[in-house]
């Protein structure tokens, strides 16, 4: 149960702060007023030089440590709102409402009981989100702000943020905070979101292994789906090819006059060669599962 504390100034009459109940009686003690027009609250200690935020009060904590408001309002100061952060921390992703996670979790098929949200938009990818498991939301939520990082090329995109290592500002990549492996190690996607950041849809990998799970790459006058090329001037009767990288080698697995048997091919010599890091036509979504592949 909370309780209200009266905050107001001239500046803002009728201003509140909300605490839990067990703390009203330590903090109606002292005299509080809402100061700077930023919602934090401070404290004011006749008698007493400096100021202390009403939010390090309740904690116990002293100006060597930062702490934000899940909802963004500082003037709810009840501990369920408040998280301990690292020193510096200012920019941060604000934690998006229940009902609107719940919403975006049903698009994806996720489950909120297990999965939350991290909104890592930008102005030039908006409405973007990172998916993690409950237990590592509001470590990720405080900790620096997450947004959209793209590789050099602009291939692939993923969740990613600015961190200080030795001296230096580096881009960290959520998936690798997430499994807590060095900066080098390649990190797969399971499922071939990138931003689906969830222990189980994360495996740690080498090169050979990570490109054996991406997706099909779209040029124009090739094939839709995953390893199929289309080749008229080598095999005028039967155009589409179909060839896969197996132990950095290109095997061919044969033409084929109608393009969906040459995707078909693929997938079966994914299986047998890839394994685990098989990702095949069937798995993207590019045909129908049959019970020769899957």
């Amino acid at each position: 149960m909370e309780k209200y504390i009266d905050i107001s100034t001239p500046k803002y009459p009728g201003a509140f702060a909300i605490i839990d109940k067990e703390d009203y009686e330590r903090v109606s003690k002292i005299t509080w007023r809402i100061s700077g027009g930023r919602g934090k609250v401070r404290c004011v200690q006749r008698g007493k030089t400096g100021a202390l935020s009403l939010h390090r009060y309740i904690l116990e904590l002293d100006k060597n440590n930062t702490v934000i408001a899940k909802n963004g309002n500082f003037l709810d100061c009840r501990k369920e709102n408040l998280v301990i952060t690292k020193p510096g921390t200012k920019n941060i992703n604000l934690e998006i409402d229940e009902s609107r996670q719940c919403a975006i979790l049903a698009q994806h098929q996720l489950d909120y009981k297990t999965t939350r949200v991290i909104d890592i938009s930008t102005e030039r990818y908006p409405e973007t989100y990172a998916f993690v498991d409950v237990e590592d939301y509001y470590p990720l939520l405080g900790n620096g702000r997450w947004h959209v990082g793209v590789t050099r090329h602009g291939q692939y995109k993923f969740a990613a943020r600015m961190a200080v290592k030795d001296s230096s500002r580096k881009v960290e990549k959520m998936h690798r905070v997430v499994l807590g492996v060095a900066d080098l190690q390649l990190v797969e996607h399971i499922n071939g979101n990138t931003f689906d950041n969830r222990k189980s849809n994360l495996r740690p990998c080498n090169h050979a292994d990570n490109q054996k799970n991406i997706g099909t790459k779209k040029k124009k006058g090739t094939s839709k789906y995953k390893g199929v090329k289309y080749r008229p001037k080598t095999n005028n009767s039967r155009p589409w090819q179909a060839s896969i990288m197996a132990n950095r080698k290109a095997m061919h697995l044969g033409y084929f006059e109608v393009e969906e048997d040459a995707a078909r091919a693929y997938d079966r010599a994914a299986i047998i060669h890839h394994g685990e890091f098989a990702r095949t036509n069937v798995m993207l979504g590019l045909l129908p599962p049959t019970d020769k592949t899957t």
